[in-house]
């Protein structure tokens, strides 16, 4: 019984060389947060940040929404972002709305966009972007 349980049949683990047993391990550069996401670092994120926004519905639909981050990346991994509403079918002119603020996961966080050009008609203002953003809202 000793030997049924206790001895193997096959090749002993500890008999292979080590190069055989050496498992591939997929490392990623990170931060103490592990908070890397492919070409934004934290650092980067602060006060005045354009961001491209993944935002999660309740009927898991995904939307991507435009931002302006209003703090860097806090030490649970949270940025307060003010949201952007498009005013035209160009992708070009948006509206910021004062009062869609969110603190959103940095996971969530899909792109940093230049800042946009200021426009002012009257009592409105307006953000235009030289090239078209790719937004999906609702």
């Amino acid at each position: 019984f000793y030997k049924t349980v206790y001895t193997s049949t096959s090749e002993d683990e500890d008999d292979q060389p080590l190069l055989n047993l050496r498992k591939s391990v997929d490392t990623k550069p990170g931060t103490s947060h592990d908070l890397l996401v492919d070409k934004i670092h934290p650092l980067l994120i602060k006060n005045g940040t354009h961001l491209l926004v993944k935002v999660l519905s309740e009927r898991k639909i995904e939307y991507t929404y435009l931002g302006v981050a209003k703090s860097g990346v806090d030490e649970d991994g949270d940025v307060r972002v003010m949201f952007y509403k498009s005013v035209d079918d160009t992708g070009k002119l948006f509206k910021l709305i004062e009062t869609d603020v969110s603190d959103v996961m940095y996971e969530n966080l899909l792109q940093i966009i230049p800042p946009p050009k200021i426009i002012k008609r009257g009592k409105r203002v307006f953000h235009e972007y030289d090239q078209p953003i790719e937004f999906f809202e609702k």
